[in-house]
C-alpha cells in the first residue's frame, strides 16, 4: 500500500478502521442529492488536482475522540487542510490526521433532513472545530453558511453580495433573497453551475462508484 504521508507525519492506524466503521454504501436519498454531491466532490478535486496537502472526503464517517464510536456524523463533503490525500481511507479518525479538524463541510438537504437534525449536524461540527459549513438545499437553491467567528460557528446573512470562503476562495453569487446562482474560484472562473449539476453527476458517476 503506497503511502501519501511525508516522512515525519503522523500515519493513519488501518488495525482501527474496524472499531471506526464507515457506512455501508452512499447516502443520497434522491437522484438530485447525489447530482449535486457527485458534481461538488468532483469539483473540489479539479481545483485542488495539483495540491498535496489538502484532503477531500465524501460520505465519509468522522469520529473526533480516540476510543468512542459516538458522537460521529458522515457529512457529504469534508475538507481537511494541511493532511494528504489519502484514497485508502474508511473513515476519519481525527486523532490519526494530527488531530487536524475539517476546515470545510458542506451538507446537502434531501427529503429526510428534519430541522433538529441538521440543527445536531451543526452543533457537531461547531463543537468539533469546523471553520465553514456549507448547507445547499439542491430544490430551491438556497444555500446557509455557517461560518467560525471566535469560538462559535455563527450563521451569515447572504444577499446580492454573496460570500467568498477564506479557506478555498469560492466565491457563492447568490440572489437578493439567498438563492444560489453560481459558484466562482478565486480567480472568477466558474466552479459550479447548478443548472448543469445533474449532468456534470451523469457524466462522473461511473467514475464515482469506484470510490465505494
Amino acid at each position: 500500500e503506497e503511502s501519501f504521508y511525508a516522512e515525519g507525519a503522523l500515519c493513519p492506524n488501518r488495525e482501527e478502521d474496524d472499531k471506526y466503521p464507515n457506512p455501508v454504501g452512499f447516502m443520497a436519498e434522491s437522484s438530485r442529492h447525489l447530482s449535486w454531491i457527485i458534481s461538488l466532490y468532483h469539483a473540489y478535486n479539479q481545483l485542488y488536482k495539483d495540491v498535496m496537502d489538502v484532503l477531500i472526503m465524501v460520505n465519509t464517517m468522522w469520529y473526533p475522540i480516540r476510543g468512542k464510536t459516538k458522537p460521529c456524523r458522515a457529512p457529504d463533503i469534508m475538507i481537511a487542510f494541511g493532511l494528504p490525500p489519502d484514497p485508502f481511507m474508511r473513515s476519519y479518525q481525527q486523532w490519526n490526521h494530527n488531530n487536524v479538524a475539517p476546515g470545510v463541510v458542506i451538507e446537502i438537504k434531501s427529503p429526510g433532513n428534519t430541522k433538529s437534525d441538521l440543527k445536531e449536524r451543526l452543533r457537531f461540527f461547531d463543537r468539533f472545530g469546523v471553520e465553514e459549513c456549507l448547507v445547499i438545499d439542491p430544490i430551491s437553491r438556497e444555500v446557509e453558511v455557517h461560518q467560525r467567528v471566535g469560538d462559535h460557528l455563527l450563521d451569515l446573512p447572504l444577499g446580492v453580495n454573496g460570500w467568498q470562503s477564506a479557506l478555498t476562495g469560492l466565491r457563492l453569487v447568490t440572489s437578493e433573497t439567498g438563492e444560489l446562482i453560481r459558484i466562482l474560484d478565486g480567480d472568477g472562473n466558474l466552479f459550479l453551475d447548478p443548472d448543469k449539476a445533474d449532468n456534470t453527476a451523469k457524466a462522473k458517476q461511473e467514475e464515482f462508484a469506484e470510490l465505494f
